[in-house]
């Protein structure tokens, strides 16, 4: 029998077995401090063992070398070994991005009966039947897709097959519903004299305490929308900040430079370097004033913290960002990250080029950035052009001046 263990912050498994009235045990490590990619590695040692594949009593077994191959020798055997080794090898992912190849990858496997079967079991047909399956959003369709191909691409470059069976699978068209997360200026406007409003009258009662203050989500969610941030760019995120991938969430007293005219990530997603500058009129103003209540950070130091000196976790900047939406009524379709495509397109809107709002954005290459943006864009420049036209044709008069006069008269900072 096996069993996990844990031992400081890394997850161990034990072996344990009765030979001539006498017991023998051994524990390994797995080297992950993840439990569920951890209960992957029993369950499938645990397989393997009860197949007579492995002897992890042996003197030379080497359980790193089994959980790389799938076996003692050879490649993967079955297609939830192909899935497990992907995972694997992408060991510095968010546990939350790891969690969602499991729920596209996986589930694909488990309804379609193959899991266990295999690589030569799985067919374009499963593929498509999966897909298409009914009560599935188009928008749920594309999203398993792309998990799907990824880990089939990671297959083929391993050279575990050479049929690309994720190839020419047409799906309907994605709904694009980006627009709706889009908070708009007066919107943002109207959220902060929101804030001010409710902060003015929790002050007024006699329960309030300094703990209640949130002087941090003014200049945050301002960083969100002018300086077109990720989450976790701005905002702690534990799930990050370990190993490798340390630096990359939250922003601390080093990233501001130029006495707050300048931001510097070091290494945002794909650890792509960038120096994005401050808006002098709209951004800058509530960096400095925060940070003249909180004092200068150290170069170490979180820029956003509790009252009791603990860096603003993700989590909570979009649940008070969530909590101020409904208290302003605001739509709820409106998002954090909606601020960051709000921003973007509104780059591209105003001059910038691809390859700036690329790097601005971080983005691995300027198609992302073409294919998202430009389309919001385009969208709408068509509904100015509308408003144009409802103007000329409510006013036989109107000439080319007030066609001018309503087009730049929209476009915002």
């Amino acid at each position: 029998m096996a069993y996990l263990k844990r031992r400081g912050k890394n997850y161990y498994v034990r072996f344990k077995h009765r030979i001539d009235g006498k017991t023998e045990e051994v524990v390994l490590s797995l080297k992950t401090r993840k439990k569920f990619i951890a209960e992957e590695h029993l369950k499938r040692l645990e397989t393997l063992f009860e197949l007579g594949q492995i002897n992890p009593f042996g003197p030379d077994f080497d359980v790193q070398s089994v959980l790389q191959t799938g076996t003692s020798s050879g490649g993967p055997r079955t297609l939830r070994e192909t899935l497990d080794l992907f995972k694997e090898s992408k060991p510095h992912r968010k546990a939350r991005t790891l969690q969602a190849y499991e729920d596209n990858v996986g589930y694909f496997l488990s309804f379609s009966g193959i899991e266990f079967q295999p690589l030569r079991s799985i067919k374009k047909k499963h593929v498509i039947t999966f897909l298409m399956r009914p009560g599935v959003s188009t928008n749920t369709r594309h999203t398993n897709k792309r998990h799907m191909v990824a880990w089939w691409r990671f297959v083929m470059k391993k050279g575990w097959s050479d049929v690309n069976i994720m190839e020419d699978i047409p799906l309907p068209e994605k709904e694009e519903n980006v627009l709706k997360k889009m908070l708009s200026k007066a919107e943002l406007k109207k959220l902060f004299e929101t804030f001010d409003t409710h902060h003015e009258e929790l002050k007024k009662k006699k329960t309030y305490q300094k703990t209640q203050e949130q002087a941090w989500f003014k200049p945050m969610i301002a960083l969100y929308y002018y300086a077109g941030l990720r989450l976790n760019d701005v905002a702690y995120n534990p799930d990050q900040a370990e190993g490798p991938a340390e630096n990359t969430t939250g922003l601390k007293g080093k990233n501001i430079k130029g006495n707050f005219r300048f931001i510097q990530i070091e290494k945002g997603k794909r650890n792509r370097e960038r120096l994005i500058p401050i808006s002098e009129k709209f951004l800058r103003p509530y960096l400095v004033e925060y940070f003249e209540k909180r004092s200068k950070p150290g170069p170490g130091d979180y820029l956003f913290v509790s009252h009791k000196g603990q860096p603003i976790r993700g989590k909570h900047v979009r649940k008070t960002f969530n909590f101020y939406l409904d208290k302003a009524g605001i739509p709820k379709d409106r998002t954090i990250h909606g601020m960051r495509h709000k921003r973007v397109t509104t780059w591209l809107e105003l001059g910038y080029s691809l390859a700036e709002a690329k790097y601005l954005a971080g983005h691995s290459s300027t198609k992302v950035t073409d294919e998202v943006y430009s389309h919001l864009a385009g969208q709408r420049m068509y509904k100015k052009m509308q408003r144009i036209e409802e103007v000329i044709d409510n006013d036989e008069s109107a000439d080319i001046d007030s066609e001018i006069d309503v087009f730049s008269g929209r476009v915002e900072e």
